[in-house]
């Protein structure tokens, strides 16, 4: 295939050739491929074959070519590779021992309630072709994730740091943090509770995806902090800023309130991202309907990450 080149090249963040550990930042556009998937983008697995040309795991598909987790197509942010077998499987026991910490921006639909901390329901992904996607509604798009009791556990941590506004229309700006690894597990738990994020075109309306994309170039979910431990198992961190399309759609939003606009603004200035327990959230105030659905409420404290359980082999799901 004839590469497009108007998409973005992959880039190193950070390894460690000694310990066969690597850091990338997956632009839109990239692919995590393996070998129960058929890819309809560039496939990342052909961007590490080159850059790591003599690395045996990075040609091995049963083994997701050295990817430690999932970030979809339209999504960018950053990605754990295991550049060697041995550590592939350095990092994979992290992540199955909930010993990785991944955080995200993100932008959706609605005011969230401040008193939103945590969502923590199960969460199944329809798979294209299986039995369960002949049960959905006609109007579903195939290959997407639901929460159902029949599902995984799943737990989502998030921060609201600001409402935005465009015309009539309601938007909020969150840090997430995810204490598992499910398929589509961000942009299904945000549905979930009213709040789907912007520019989703498996979890919106036809006619809320048209209207996103008239300001918003892709879905606005940036994976922009990892950490981990390295090979000597000495704490790591890899932070990625809000991409530059990213933030030129945040510009198109107005901050409502001096609160939201303190914290747009480091956003739109390229400002690295802080860890978890420095985020100012939101005040809520009274009087303000806020648009999270009231059964999303009942666990408004938030709790620590006490399971991550990826499927064994291949890359666990990331939003």
């Amino acid at each position: 295939r004839r590469p497009d080149t108007t998409v973005e090249e992959p880039r190193i963040v950070w390894e460690d050739e000694e310990g066969g550990l690597a850091v990338l930042f997956k632009p839109p556009g990239w692919e995590v491929d393996d070998d129960t998937s058929v890819p309809t983008g560039r496939k990342l697995s052909e961007y590490l074959q080159g850059r790591y040309p003599q690395s045996c795991i990075s040609r091995d598909a049963h083994h997701c070519h050295g990817i430690i987790h999932r970030l979809d197509l339209p999504s960018s942010g950053l990605i754990l590779v295991g550049t060697s077998f041995e550590g592939y499987y350095r990092l994979k026991w992290q992540l199955d021992t909930a010993q990785i910490v991944r955080e995200y921006a993100v932008v959706c639909h609605g005011w969230a309630n401040p008193l939103l901390r945590e969502i923590d329901v199960p969460v199944y992904h329809v798979a294209a072709g299986s039995a369960a996607e002949s049960a959905q509604p006609p109007r579903r798009s195939p290959a997407r994730s639901t929460v159902t009791e029949m599902g995984k556990p799943a737990k989502t941590l998030l921060r609201v740091l600001g409402h935005l506004s465009r015309g009539e229309e309601r938007f909020s700006l969150l840090a997430i943090r995810i204490c598992t690894g499910r398929r589509h597990q961000i942009r299904t738990h945000l549905q979930h509770v009213g709040h789907p994020t912007v520019c989703d075109g498996k979890y919106t309306r036809a006619s809320v995806f048209i209207a996103d994309l008239s300001w918003c170039p892709r879905n606005f979910l940036h994976r922009q902090r990892l950490e981990f431990r390295d090979a000597q198992h000495l704490p790591r961190e890899a932070i990625e800023p809000l991409p530059v399309d990213l933030r030129n759609a945040l510009r198109k939003l107005r901050p409502v309130g001096e609160e939201s606009r303190v914290a747009v603004c480091g956003w739109l200035e390229g400002h690295k991202p802080m860890p978890w327990d420095q985020y100012e959230v939101l005040e809520a105030a009274e009087g303000v309907a806020y648009d999270t659905h009231p059964s999303a409420l009942a666990r408004p404290a938030e709790s620590a990450c006490k399971y991550d359980m990826a499927r064994p082999g291949g890359a666990a799901g990331g939003e």
